[in-house]
């Protein structure tokens, strides 16, 4: 596939790396030369040192005959413009991110109709979503569901002294489909592969699994991920992402307290919030941590503008006792150094924006993509659409996935299934399957309309 990003920071970098992994034709557009040399020396990617939205920049980048063209940079208006002439261009699929709300629709007019565009992404949407994935699911590595919630992935880590150290994957999980879970990856420090039936599994590894929804304590038991979700959060900063995530967990009778230094949005905040507690003060400061008993808290998120006051006050909370910390990084090589100075979680709201743009690479086969490890890997959830090569065949004799993928769960009508050999594909069915990132576009293929 032919694809364009516009925009050579963070987002738009991961997009690259990731896509480029997978064998597309990767053009890279930005107007810092030094962004585009540094990217160009680690990734297998074209790029051009022009303005993105220029429509004769687009023409140059080929977006008249691109499969997606993902506008990423800084400006809201320079991605939107961006994305409207690579459509009118002729560019098959067209994302955006953007950071103003007004843009996201909800109110009388809605952009992305307008517009034409395919997805305009929010940043802080995504970022407060995936706060309150980690709050509930405080033990796991990943969580995704799938199908309208039908379907949930989750990797977990092994922990010593749990039932499933020690053990092979078909004493874990019993052929066929009576154990309704399916382990579709063993991660093993860097490596990554869809584990066998002998297969053993040691203390720190990390499991992925796929299964029904309501499957999903007996595999949290296997591995120990068994720790309730937070009772009581607090949330350092009053930003959007603060604020929508405190409407997140407000609705899911979350006890909150919101610390925000500026007076103003203070008051402001304490407007459109319910029942959160909203404190005037700086989060950062070991008093005020002290004072508002920052140690009792299930968890502390810090959501601040500076990746470094973010850092510095969420080591301050863990001192004071709170259980669990996650901190919002800007800066994408900040993540790794968070875990190892003792924060438990890290989340980058361009990283998110990149995977999001993901989901509408892969024919219109593939519906939504929850990416593993940095990209190595992805679960992903299509459509086996009516005269694709599967409809009709059977797993195993009919249908060979690629090397690599192997099929999760299938869900027809209200039934989620977990197939094994002899089963069979029906156009329409709702297919989660893991996948190597060099292969989804292969195995996407296989399931849309006219692949071979």
């Amino acid at each position: 596939m032919e694809i364009v990003v516009i925009g050579a920071g963070q987002a738009g970098t991961h997009i690259a790396a990731v896509l480029s992994q997978e064998g597309h034709d990767i053009t890279l557009i930005d107007v810092d030369r030094e962004r585009l040399e540094r990217a160009s020396e680690r990734l297998d990617v074209r790029t051009l040192c022009e303005h993105g939205a220029s429509p004769q920049v687009l023409e140059k980048a080929g977006a008249a005959r691109a499969d997606l063209v993902a506008a990423v940079t800084h400006s809201d208006e320079v991605n939107l413009i961006a994305a409207v002439t690579a459509r009118q261009l002729g560019a098959k699929r067209t994302a955006a991110r953007v950071y103003n709300r007004a843009y996201h629709g909800g109110g009388k007019i809605e952009y992305r109709n307008i517009l034409g565009i395919d997805l305009i992404i929010s940043p802080q949407t995504l970022a407060a979503f995936e706060i309150a994935k980690m709050i509930e699911n405080p033990a796991a590595v990943a969580v995704e569901t799938f199908a309208q919630g039908k379907v949930q992935m989750r990797q977990m880590v092994v922990r010593n002294g749990t039932p499933g150290v020690g053990r092979k994957i078909r004493d874990l999980f019993p052929p066929g489909r009576n154990s309704g879970i399916l382990a579709v990856s063993l991660s093993r420090g860097s490596t990554i592969s869809i584990p066998g039936p002998d297969d053993v599994v040691n203390e720190g590894d990390r499991v992925t699994v796929i299964m029904p929804s309501g499957r999903t304590d007996e595999a949290r038991k296997l591995f120990g991920d068994l720790e309730k979700g937070a009772a009581t959060v607090v949330i350092a900063g009053g930003g959007t992402t603060a604020m929508m995530l405190a409407q997140i967990l407000e609705a899911r009778d979350v006890d909150v307290k919101l610390i925000e230094e500026n007076r103003e949005r203070c008051q402001a905040l304490s407007r459109v919030l319910g029942t959160t507690h909203v404190i005037h003060g700086d989060a950062s400061r070991r008093g005020v941590q002290e004072e508002e008993r920052v140690g009792l808290a299930g968890a502390f998120v810090a959501l601040t503008g500076e990746d470094e006051l973010n850092l510095m006050s969420s080591l301050q909370a863990k001192e004071l006792g709170v259980r669990r910390t996650i901190v919002v990084v800007n800066r994408v090589d900040y993540a790794p150094l968070v875990e190892r100075v003792g924060i438990d979680h890290a989340v980058s709201p361009r990283i998110l924006t990149g995977n999001r743009v993901l989901t509408l690479v892969g024919g219109l086969a593939i519906e939504s993509v929850a990416i593993l490890q940095d990209g190595k890997a992805e679960v992903v959830e299509m459509t086996a659409q009516s005269g694709s090569a599967v409809v009709g065949k059977a797993l195993g004799s009919g249908i060979r996935t690629p090397k690599g993928s192997i099929l999760g769960a299938l869900v027809r009508d209200d039934e989620v299934i977990i197939p094994k050999g002899g089963d069979r594909i029906e156009a329409e069915d709702t297919v989660i399957a893991f996948a190597l990132s060099s292969v989804v576009e292969e195995l996407g293929a296989l399931f849309t309309n006219g692949a071979n």
